[in-house]
């Protein structure tokens, strides 16, 4: 498995857990979140996207196996 930069092989540099930009974007401040509230927050605005733009505008999400 080939990541960016090889970071995904390497555990010290590697993210484990959801971050939550709290400054400007670009400034690198984040602050670590739950998976629950990170994924709350992606649900919500995906669902205000559909209910803004209709559901042709939200993207689908599917697993090959």
């Amino acid at each position: 498995l080939v990541a960016y930069n090889g970071v995904w092989r390497d555990a010290n540099v590697r993210l484990t857990r959801p971050l939550k930009r709290t400054g400007p974007k670009g400034a690198g401040q984040c602050d670590p979140v739950s998976w629950d509230e990170a994924l709350g927050a992606i649900a919500s605005r995906l669902n205000a996207i559909r209910a803004r733009d209709g559901g042709a505008h939200t993207p689908a999400c599917a697993a090959r196996r």
